[in-house]
């Protein structure tokens, strides 16, 4: 801890406190997870042991990297890259009811599906995608943030059916209590996308609430019987993602390593329309 200097308060969960951070060597700027072990049960333990392992196998431009780990005064201490900007959510609550424009929500969105496809390729589901854990930088990039429930899949067709997450965002197997793949974060991906376009939830439970299997209930209710929020449908902007007609002026462009790596505002160059000759019969 003597590397570090300790900084203000930025979160608190019910695993532990996120302060802001500076390594004393070149003053760069970091975040500290503090989790208290003492307090923790085997089984907290040992997901937060699995969080370590997961974050120091990430090697990607759009996931937030650790730099450090240690167990000091009877806490757990996880040095990671901190975001320069506001999470998500918070970016979306901002706009005030404002929507996003084209080019940003397909901006936002490429990243977290990069950050989402190199989880999958090594095998890891993340188990917990909302806009709370995209985090931003300054410049606009996206940072894909806590694996506090993430779980490795050994083998091809590999499922589990531990049930965790937010409410929101489950799949219809997760709700109903089957085994399930690395599928529910392609659905939690689709949920994102639609609280980008429309900024509010694509499914929420309605009614009074009794208890937490009544919540999964109506949540399972509404998915199954009902679209989704169809009376904000309106307010979606039209997304023309098909490669016959790309967005313009996307400020981005994949690189050979297929990293997300921003380029100036360029229109693609247009064919003019030839005149149609008038015909006579």
């Amino acid at each position: 801890m003597h590397q570090y200097t300790q900084g203000d308060l930025i979160a608190q969960g019910g695993f532990g406190k996120v302060f802001k951070m500076e390594r004393k060597v070149d003053n760069r700027p970091l975040a500290g997870k503090q989790i208290p072990v003492a307090r923790c049960s085997p089984q907290q333990r040992q997901y937060i042991d699995a969080e370590i392992a997961l974050m120091a196998s990430f090697d990607h431009v759009n996931i937030i990297k650790i730099h450090d780990h240690f167990v000091e005064d009877g806490h757990q201490w996880i040095i990671m890259e901190r975001a320069t900007g506001p999470d998500l959510r918070t970016k979306m609550a901002r706009r005030h009811g404002k929507r996003f424009c084209e080019e940003e929500i397909y901006f936002y969105f490429r990243q977290i599906c990069l950050a989402v496809e190199h989880l999958h390729s090594k095998g890891i589901m993340h188990r917990d995608l909302k806009p709370q854990n995209v985090f931003l930088m300054e410049n606009g990039d996206v940072k894909l943030g806590d694996f506090g429930v993430s779980k490795a899949l050994v083998g091809d067709g590999a499922t589990t059916g531990t049930i965790c997450g937010t409410q929101p965002y489950f799949s219809p197997e997760l709700l109903v209590g089957r085994a399930y793949d690395n599928k529910v974060d392609v659905w939690a991906l689709g949920c994102v996308l639609y609280q980008l376009c429309a900024l509010t939830l694509a499914f929420r439970p309605t009614g009074p609430l009794q208890n937490g299997e009544a919540r999964l209930g109506q949540l399972l209710a509404e998915i199954t019987q009902s679209y989704a929020q169809p009376q904000h449908a309106r307010r979606v902007p039209p997304l023309r993602w098909h490669h016959t007609r790309p967005p313009l002026r996307v400020p981005w462009r994949v690189g050979s390593n297929g990293q997300v790596v921003r380029s100036p505002h360029r229109r693609p160059s247009r064919t003019p329309r030839r005149k149609r000759s008038k015909r006579r019969f």
